[in-house]
């Protein structure tokens, strides 16, 4: 999927994917922007988001998020 506005969500679970239209997976919709940052942030906040979907990686050290 391409990111048009160089931002990244950072807390993509379950939770913060809806559907605008019941039992219509065209209306998918991302919600919860609370730890978006513009890309040329990403190193000032290096790990959020929900633990439980996080990357493994993140739990080993600090990484710094890409696109």
């Amino acid at each position: 999927m391409q990111n048009d506005h160089n931002m990244m969500h950072r807390d993509l679970k379950p939770q913060n994917i809806m559907l605008t239209e019941e039992d219509n997976l065209d209306s998918v919709v991302i919600i919860d922007f609370g730890l978006a940052v513009v890309d040329d942030m990403v190193d000032d906040y290096p790990t959020c988001g929900t633990p439980l979907y996080q990357p493994p990686e993140m739990h080993k050290k600090r990484f710094a998020y890409s696109k």
